[in-house]
């Protein structure tokens, strides 16, 4: 079966530049980034052991919340440079992207399950004073929700597809299975691992709220 047209969340749209307040904070996220690959290089050890193609340790690694000694590798507060709030969403670091309230209000009652996770930090401005609290937000989910006989597949390094793929785009339709994503506020594939999908139900929430500091593309149907 086929979902809604769902969508990706555009980073090249102008985001608002935020910086670490002191170098402290920056060594921190260098020890955070070693620490979440190692535990990407455990997980995939583990699925070669168990006779799975790497691709499947997405499952595992990416889908895991960050401990609370992770968390406090995380800048409390992060400086905008503009002196201006974050949009409503911003990339980041990390597999993490930044967040307004707002926004997550609208993926939280999209997906009350959860399915994600919400760690605050301050935005303030070059002098220290506060503009307003953001979030890191992670998405949790993880699937292998993409229709392998859509046309606008293919795949990369080979002539055939397999399940264990790993897919560029092409020109055509992307397809991918309504019921693994049912539900879902946003969403990444195993395929597709670098970025995340968003649903039909976010995509509305956003232009309900008149959310007009975000893009977002069609990705799938």
């Amino acid at each position: 079966m086929a979902a809604d047209i769902v969508s990706m969340l555009d980073s090249s749209f102008p985001q608002v530049e935020t910086t670490f307040v002191n170098d402290i904070d920056r060594e921190n996220i260098e020890s955070l980034s070693s620490i979440l690959e190692g535990k990407k290089s455990s997980s995939q050890f583990r699925a070669i052991n168990r006779g799975e193609h790497p691709i499947f340790a997405q499952f595992e690694y990416m889908s895991a919340e960050l401990s609370e000694d992770e968390i406090a590798l995380l800048p409390s507060a992060l400086v905008s440079m503009s002196g201006k709030m974050i949009n409503d969403f911003d990339g980041w670091f990390l597999n993490l992207n930044l967040v307004s309230e707002m926004l997550k209000k609208g993926i939280q009652k999209t997906e009350p399950s959860g399915g994600h996770q919400f760690i605050p930090v301050n935005i303030i401005r070059t002098d220290g004073t506060t503009i307003g609290l953001g979030y890191f937000w992670k998405v949790l989910n993880v699937v292998d929700a993409i229709n392998l006989d859509s046309e606008g597949v293919k795949p990369i390094g080979g002539r055939e597809i397999k399940r264990d793929s790993y897919l560029s785009y092409k020109e055509g339709d992307i397809y991918i299975h309504s019921d693994k994503v049912s539900g879902k506020a946003a969403w990444h594939d195993i395929r597709r691992s670098n970025s995340f999908i968003i649903s039909t139900a976010l995509v509305e929430f956003i232009n309900r709220e008149k959310i007009n500091n975000i893009r977002f593309r069609k990705f799938m149907k």
